[in-house]
């Protein structure tokens, strides 16, 4: 099973983040992703009524329309996750701007380290092999 992996605290809803937990378990165990497993491994952990009751997983359940939007729904929380992460990040510098407690460079570095700990985790590096590049390089387009 191919997922994509979301950070659990990209969820805004706790009830959403423990259900990501628990299918993302499913799927290292190879276990089948169902209505009925999922319910009552929630309630074996005595969090059926922690996320909602079975009434609230069965209206998520049935509200995702198909399993081949993945990405694209993926792409929304994790675009959600991000503009969360840097309003507050932004209210946190706006305080420590307002209390001038800091010098002007602590201020400007701490901004920096805050966006760069958001921007750093969207950051991927490809990694070709360098044969790969080769042969791109001689073969006629």
């Amino acid at each position: 099973m191919c997922v994509p992996h979301l950070r659990l605290e990209a969820f805004y809803i706790p009830a959403h983040e423990i259900i990501y937990s628990l299918v993302l378990e499913f799927g290292d165990k190879r276990k089948p992703i169902e209505f009925v497993l999922l319910k009552q491994a929630l309630k074996d952990r005595n969090q059926l009524e922690e996320i909602g009751g079975p009434e609230y997983l069965s209206d998520l359940y049935n509200f995702v329309p198909t399993a081949a939007n993945v990405g694209y729904y993926i792409d929304i929380v994790r675009k959600e996750y991000v503009l969360r992460r840097l309003i507050s990040a932004y209210n946190r510098l706006s305080t420590q701007c307002y209390d001038q407690q800091w010098e002007i460079e602590q201020l400007l570095d701490e901004a920096e380290k805050e966006i760069f700990a958001i921007t750093g985790e969207h950051v991927t590096t490809e990694i070709v092999p360098t044969k790969e590049l080769v042969m791109e390089a001689i073969e006629p387009n």
